[in-house]
């Protein structure tokens, strides 16, 4: 079993941002025959970003079970074995010491446990500590924008620095607009660049405290004092001649009037360069660091069609979406465990123990009628990206509200297609430690949370609202109102299946309202 002693301890993020920009638009007259706007500006920011630990914070992990241990005082991490009766007593109604070879002794010995002694002999803390960081940050930009009589066009560049990554980087901007069949279509285009501007979360966690890992060992069945590992300490993060991470975006819109509404076809992708992935290693001091480099990249791109319209004093929208989103083998962190043999492996890394989950896939053997489980031990970086690439379902949306005299109507239905999800399943899977970790120890097992890929299923979801208004006096009205969400009492399908939980389901608000 693991335990985590206060969860992850009180922590404070704060975050503050000095702005100073100016912003220029110059109007060029007529340009290549078509009407022309300079756009420029320039920007200068000041981030300082702070995380403090304000206690700290301990994970336990990998319990060993000793029925004969004296936890001689310590209360948080060993408790002691304790009997239904003293065996004293037992032993004076046998008139006899009990023998636990024989047979029945032994049974009469194992009921009366009420409880097993076990302890820790291996703890992680992140100690009391703060972190604080600060980037300065410069842009500018300009732009130009032609409008002729059924097109228009902007062409500009971005320029972006700060004083952590060091790099000059300059982005291109391109956009226009094309008018069709008599201004009732219109198409919209975009080529785009943009570079990463989160350099202050990477300048945060170079500063970060690790962890230090403390092991105990056993002596006439006392735990001893907590001492500190050969290797103690947690891993540190390092960002060193880096290139900006950046993503080329590329979008294409079509609009047009139907129905007496607008109809919107849009298709949006993007491709991430230069990502910044996790690579292990060791300094020259022995110390285990996680290095920035640049070798991630992921795709992404979305389609969406929608309708909109108002008729007098009716409103009707309707909208369908679909993303998909696929990351470069090179963005994770890859195996996490060394083998010495066909069973037997230890962490390749010095990885906290929060960080790593297991993740469990099962196979149906049609010949045996077993179901094969596997289970992958991955670090929670990993866990999320695998999140970010299928969860991605089928989302449509229709509304429609109306004003009818007095009465004031709305209908609201969602529709959240079937999507792969990963859930927690709220047991632990263990691993051995191949090498002993101290003198004294019992060979140790730590132990990790183990999700599970499941489909969740599609749901509706129907909300409304209707509202009364009456004037009851001169310069006096009152409203009542009738407001309902998942009027079906549909699932979410947010609780794990394999947990208990509460989904908010079928709900009711009335109102009652006075204005004068």
């Amino acid at each position: 079993m693991t335990s985590n002693e206060g969860g992850f301890g009180d922590i404070t993020k704060t975050q503050e941002t000095y702005t100073a920009k100016q912003d220029f638009e110059l109007p060029l007259g007529e340009v290549l025959f078509a009407d022309s706007q300079l756009s420029l500006g320039y920007a200068i920011d000041h981030q300082v970003s702070v995380f403090d630990r304000l206690e700290n914070a301990t994970i336990y992990n990998g319990a060993i079970v000793s029925p004969m241990i004296d936890c001689a005082g310590y209360q948080i991490d060993c408790v002691e074995t304790v009997f239904n009766q003293p065996i004293a007593d037992i032993e004076a109604e046998l008139g006899r010491p009990l023998d636990l070879s024989n047979g029945d002794d032994f049974l009469l010995y194992q009921s009366n446990i009420s409880q097993t002694g076990q302890y820790f002999q291996y703890r992680q803390t992140t100690p009391k500590a703060r972190a604080e960081a600060s980037v300065n940050n410069f842009s500018a930009y300009v732009e130009n924008e032609f409008e002729w009589q059924q097109y228009s066009l902007t062409l500009g560049a971005r320029y972006d620095y700060n004083d952590f990554f060091e790099n000059h980087n300059v982005a291109p901007r391109l956009r226009g607009s094309i008018s069709l069949f008599e201004n009732t279509g219109k198409f919209i285009f975009g080529a785009n660049r943009y570079y990463a501007s989160d350099a202050i979360n990477y300048k945060l966690n170079e500063a970060m405290v690790p962890t230090f890992t403390e092991v105990r060992a056993i002596y006439q069945h006392r735990p001893q004092q907590w001492q500190a590992e050969l290797s103690n300490r947690g891993y540190r993060y390092v960002y060193k001649d880096l290139k900006t991470p950046y993503s080329d975006e590329l979008s294409a819109v079509y609009r047009h009037q139907v129905l007496g509404g607008t109809l919107e076809l849009k298709w949006l992708y993007r491709e991430q360069h230069e990502s910044i992935n996790r690579v292990k290693g060791t300094n020259e001091l022995g110390e285990a660091i996680l290095y920035g480099a640049n070798s991630g990249s992921s795709e992404y791109q979305r389609l969406s069609l929608s309708w909109m319209a108002t008729f007098d004093t009716q409103h009707v929208e309707f909208n369908v979406s679909h993303a998909s989103n696929t990351t470069s083998a090179e963005q994770f962190d890859g195996s996490t465990q060394t083998y010495v043999n066909s069973t037997d492996y230890f962490l390749n890394f010095s990885y906290d123990d929060n960080e790593l989950v297991y993740i469990r896939g099962d196979n149906y053997d049609l010949n045996s009628r077993e179901n094969d489980s596997t289970y992958n031990l991955m670090t929670r970086h990993d866990m999320e990206l695998e999140k970010q690439d299928f969860n991605r379902p089928i989302i449509a949306n229709l509304s429609w509200g109306g004003r009818f005299d007095n009465w004031q109507l709305s209908a609201y239905a969602r529709f959240n297609g079937e999507q792969d999800a990963i859930y927690a399943t709220g047991t632990t899977q263990s691993i051995k430690e191949a090498t002993s970790i101290c003198d004294g120890c019992s060979p140790n097992r730590r132990e990790y949370p183990v999700y599970r890929i499941e489909k969740r299923p599609s749901f509706w979801l129907l909300s409304g609202s209707v509202k009364y208004t009456l004037a009851v006096a001169r310069d006096y009205r009152v409203t009542l109102s009738f407001e309902g969400e998942n009027i079906l009492n549909k699932r979410t399908y947010q609780v794990s299946p394999y947990s208990t939980g509460v989904e908010l389901g079928r709900r009711f608000w009335l109102g009652l309202q006075l204005d004068y």
